[in-house]
Order: C-alpha cells, then structure tokens, then sequence
C-alpha cells in the first residue's frame, strides 16, 4: 500500500511521455505532408513552365533562339528532376514516421 501512490506516479509520468511521443509523431507526419504538398506544387510550377517553353520552341526564328530555349528547357528539366527526387526522399520520410507513430500508439 505504501508503494502504490509512487508507482501510480511514475506510471503517470510514463503515460504522459508515451502520449507526448504520439502527439509529436502525429506533428512529424503532419508537416512531412505539408512539406510534400508544397514541393508538389513547386513541381507543377515547374512543368507548367517546362510545357510553356516546349510551345515556345516550336515558334523561334533564330538558331540563337532555339539554343536559348533548348538550356531553358535542359535547366527546366533539371529542375524537374530535383523536385522528384525530393518527393521521393520525403515519401520515404513519410514511411518512417509512419511507423515511428504506430510504434508510439502502440
């Protein structure tokens, strides 16, 4: 009887940790898909973009031109390939919080 109000404590104090962990996972995962939405739409800015100069490209005089789009069109597309790879890189985040959060509501 005299240990009970000592553990009824530091049983508290460890539901109060393990709730805090799933708050903090939850926050995690939310701003992982805020971050994810946000370089989706900076990918789209950026195909819109490319798709604009692919149109432009077909109406150029110039060989100068046709250079000048062509490096709009590579720096374009690199770009293009930046953002994918960050999608990738904040799905695979994405899993592991995911997980991270199971295991905390577990």
């Amino acid at each position: 009887m005299a240990d009970a109000p000592a553990e009824i404590a530091a049983l508290d104090a460890k539901l109060t940790a393990a709730r805090e962990a799933v708050a903090a996972a939850k926050q995690a995962s939310a701003d992982s898909q805020t971050a994810r939405r946000t370089i989706e739409k900076d990918l789209a800015a950026v195909q819109q973009r490319l798709s604009k100069y692919k149109d432009q490209l077909m109406e150029v005089k110039t060989n100068a031109e046709y250079h000048a789009m062509q490096h709009q069109i590579a720096t374009a597309n690199e770009e293009v390939a930046k953002y994918e790879e960050r999608i990738l890189v904040n799905m695979l985040e994405a899993d592991e919080l995911t997980a991270a959060l199971k295991s905390a509501e577990a």
